[in-house]
């Protein structure tokens, strides 16, 4: 496998332990039967003192989703996971299909009515590639 793609997910904090359902019993499994092939899988906490565009960003993002209760950025944390495939067309297909899954699309509407809205703040999402010497 010569291709690696890295997700990031910035998630409301409040909302950390339905998301982990949401993935361990959920997301996880299905991508798998998709064809996902998991390398790795990280949890951190976004540095509420950086201030880097990111930052800045996701803290725009939290004060427009609640105006009326702005949020900074230690009300969020990081989920992340690295991904194998072998080419760009397989990780295309694999995640057309997982997407298109009625029981990802069921239980994705299921979380969201629970957080009263999408609880995934952000997502960054990095295809890597083999560095050549």
């Amino acid at each position: 496998m010569t291709l690696r793609q890295l997700r990031i997910y910035t998630v409301q904090a409040n909302h950390r332990d339905a998301v982990f359902h949401r993935w361990d019993t959920q997301a996880r499994p299905l991508m798998q039967e998709h064809g996902f092939t998991f390398v790795e899988q990280w949890e951190g906490r976004v540095d509420p003192v950086s201030q880097n565009l990111p930052i800045r960003v996701l803290r725009l993002l939290l004060t427009m989703r609640h105006p009326s209760r702005p949020r900074s950025a230690s009300h969020v944390f990081d989920f992340g996971y690295l991904l194998a495939w072998e080419d760009e067309t397989q990780m295309r297909c694999a995640w057309d299909a997982f997407l298109d899954d009625p029981r990802w699309r069921h239980a994705k509407s299921i979380t969201q009515r629970a957080a009263h809205g999408e609880p995934v703040v952000m997502v960054t999402d990095r295809l890597l590639h083999p560095r050549s010497k």
